[in-house]
């Protein structure tokens, strides 16, 4: 921003009564400061969009992203589901980031936490963001007992900083998204009010 055009303004009106003069080198003085405050925030790096946690995996995250969604909107067309009409997101609890489910006919997500299915109205989808649409870059590969294959997509972490990845499984005849959590030897899904472990389960992975 340049304010010369203010400062000579400024200065023809104090030229015209030398009782200004005390008053011109205090504007003269007011305009130098916010010219330097001026040219520093400028100079400063843009701000940076804080996503739902840091930790992520870059080489990969063209092909799948996650995108926030909020109150009342519908799924992206390009939302990953592990099911016609359920898709996979990941929620916040204290520090936690858990992946989840997103029933497409309901409003909010539900996350598995300390047995419970707990109800998250603030989330983000994982969307196929690839460049290449003709091709799908995940697929649900079987495992069991907390192990993920080399290229499961991360989908959360615990305060621990322990890495947790996205499961699907069948809770009572019916399909559920929750996490692996390897430490615990299995998968957890959010189903009917509580969280239900499981030792069988397919987990998302990158086709790449």
């Amino acid at each position: 921003m340049n304010l010369q055009p203010i400062l000579e303004l400024v200065l023809k009106a104090s030229s015209a009564d030398s009782k200004m003069v005390d008053t011109w080198s205090f504007v003269q003085t007011t305009l130098r400061l916010l010219q330097e405050m001026v040219t520093s925030t400028e100079q400063q790096t843009p701000c940076v969009i804080h996503r739902m946690y840091r930790h992520q995996q870059p080489a990969r995250e063209v092909s799948l992203s996650w995108l926030p969604v909020y109150p009342h909107t519908q799924p992206p067309p390009n939302a990953v589901a592990a099911q016609p009409g359920l898709f996979v997101i990941r929620g916040r609890e204290n520090v936690d980031v858990l992946p989840g489910k997103w029933p497409a006919q309901v409003g909010s997500g539900f996350i598995p936490f300390d047995g419970r299915e707990k109800p998250v109205s603030s989330f983000e989808v994982l969307c196929n963001t690839s460049l290449y649409q003709d091709s799908t870059p995940y697929t649900w590969i079987p495992s069991g007992r907390g192990d993920v294959p080399h290229n499961a997509v991360q989908g959360g972490i615990t305060e621990s900083m322990e890495p947790l990845y996205i499961a699907r499984g069948l809770v009572n005849n019916e399909w559920c998204v929750g996490k692996v959590h390897p430490s615990h030897g299995c998968a957890y899904f959010p189903w009917g009010g509580g969280e239900h472990s499981s030792q069988q389960y397919e987990v998302l992975c990158y086709t790449n």
